[in-house]
């Protein structure tokens, strides 16, 4: 049995006590708060037995093991004049640990009332310091004894080795309370404990620091790379819309030459024909026949001229959104008999004109004016190619496709399969020496159908002559008065749709 060495527990005296009078000699109680540990337990026989040294302070219990609301009410109603010392605080009294800020929790009820500490709990938190011990690491030693006796059988060299204690304060709480370090007992240690455990766990700091700024780094990295690889995509893009933006200006300025080439021409022949016929009518050796002759010819050619000006007038206005199409419901019925009549003019000797209509009336919403061109356009080219025969404008509804289908079928020559789509390409004309016209009047027709959100197009199945298709949609919304026709461009020489 080994003796008990002078400084061991046996004579272990709470300084803590004598510390707390040196520096509020008015106090009158003094609270201990334990947990329920075995180290809590303990302490708390040893500060009970010390207390007969001090008859003239109440010892206050702050004790887990009652649990944890008692604790927390017993420190909140601690009287005026006093002092707390803090022992242990881990465990409640369920056996479970405290939650980091529970002892902050617990000394906040009570914040006026001086916390100090006999074990080294709560110095840098709560408390403004105490006669703690300076804990160490003795497993070394026990085991070299415990080695060297094994190896010798010699027991005389095992002692008890215990470890010292000091006064501890923290320097932030010592200016809080106001306590003067002269006023500390002789030997006092004050330092920052907060930097003391800032500087231990310094090395942890740095590598969290350097991972957050490492973490930083990858997502700026990892960020510039989805920015640079949006910003490529978007040049990618860009570079594709420039493309298609030069191909359509290339083909833009392609037509507009052919068509300035065109016009030139079509504008030229007539114009001839005027100039030339008036100088000669100017001669005074012209018979009366020559002159009437000449007269008509000026005439027939002043008028194709303004046709053709009138023509060019439109398909450029349409192409451009600038005329202004007044949707209203009409009876196409009524609209079809007059541009019959209208037209009856245009046929040739012989040729019968046929109106085919299932119905007697349908109101559908549409731009009586344009409609009537389009039609018109329709019967007076095949006025021109149908010698024999009949023209027929016949008109189906189909419900089913919303559509309203106008078509316009002669007993003329028919069109080359090859050359069907190309009748609506502007100045076209497939036979232009045979027939006069200005070879647009196709070309606006498919424009004012496709503003309309109509099609129009030759039936390649007719093999009777040449039949044309112009199908209107029923389910127009009128959307107001003198609504302007136009919207995206569509190229006039495009392949038309099937029947």
């Amino acid at each position: 049995m080994l003796p008990a060495p002078p400084d061991s527990l046996q004579t272990w005296r709470p300084r803590a006590i004598d510390l707390i009078r040196s520096l509020y000699p008015q106090v009158e109680n003094i609270a201990l708060v334990t947990d329920n540990t075995y180290g809590g337990i303990s302490l708390q026989a040893l500060v009970r037995a010390e207390w007969e040294n001090y008859p003239d302070l109440n010892l206050v219990l702050v004790d887990s093991r009652e649990g944890e609301e008692t604790a927390f009410r017993t420190y909140a109603t601690l009287p005026p004049r006093s002092a707390v010392m803090l022992g242990t605080w881990r465990v409640g009294s369920d056996g479970e640990y405290f939650m980091q800020r529970s002892l902050n929790d617990l000394v906040q009820n009570n914040p006026r009332v001086p916390v100090f500490s006999v074990t080294g709990t709560g110095i840098g938190d709560t408390a403004i310091g105490g006669y703690v011990p300076e804990y160490e690491n003795g497993a070394e030693v026990i085991a070299n004894q415990i080695r060297k006796y094994y190896d010798t059988d010699d027991i005389e060299d095992a002692h008890f080795h215990t470890s010292k204690s000091l006064y501890l304060f923290d320097s932030r709480k010592l200016k809080e309370w106001k306590i003067a370090e002269y006023a500390l007992p002789k030997g006092s240690v004050i330092e920052d404990t907060m930097a003391a455990k800032l500087s231990k766990y310094s090395h942890y700091i740095e590598l969290l620091v350097a991972g957050i700024l490492l973490l930083v780094l990858l997502l700026f990295v990892t960020w510039l790379l989805l920015r640079m690889r949006r910003l490529k995509l978007t040049l990618e893009e860009r570079e594709g819309q420039l493309v298609v933006a030069r191909e359509k200006a290339e083909e833009s300025d392609m037509l507009k030459s052919a068509f300035l080439a065109n016009m030139s021409h079509e504008i030229r022949t007539p114009l001839n024909a005027i100039v030339g016929f008036s100088s000669l009518m100017q001669s005074e050796e012209l018979s009366q026949e020559e002159r009437a002759e000449y007269c008509a010819i000026v005439v027939s050619n002043s008028e194709m001229l303004l046709t053709l000006l009138n023509d060019i007038l439109d398909i450029s206005s349409l192409e451009c959104g600038k005329i202004r199409f007044n949707y209203a419901s009409e009876d196409i019925v009524q609209i079809c008999q007059h541009v019959m009549m209208t037209t009856a003019h245009t046929r040739q000797r012989g040729v019968e004109g046929r109106f085919a209509c299932p119905v007697g009336s349908f109101m559908l919403t549409t731009d009586a004016h344009r409609l009537s061109q389009i039609l018109i356009n329709l019967l007076t080219n095949a006025g021109k190619f149908t010698s024999e025969g009949s023209i027929t404008l016949g008109v189906e509804i189909d419900e089913e496709r919303g559509e309203v289908l106008f078509s316009v079928a002669d007993t003329g020559p028919g069109i080359p399969p090859d050359k069907q789509d190309l009748v609506f390409n502007r100045f076209e004309k497939l036979d232009g020496n045979k027939k006069k016209g200005t070879g647009l009047g196709l070309a606006i027709c498919r424009q004012i159908a496709m503003i309309v959100g109509g099609r129009i197009w030759v039936d390649s199945a007719y093999t009777g002559g040449t039949r044309f298709v112009f199908a209107h949609p029923i389910g127009i919304d009128p959307g107001g008065e003198n609504r302007e026709g136009g919207g995206d461009f569509y190229p006039l020489n495009s392949a038309s749709p099937s029947l």
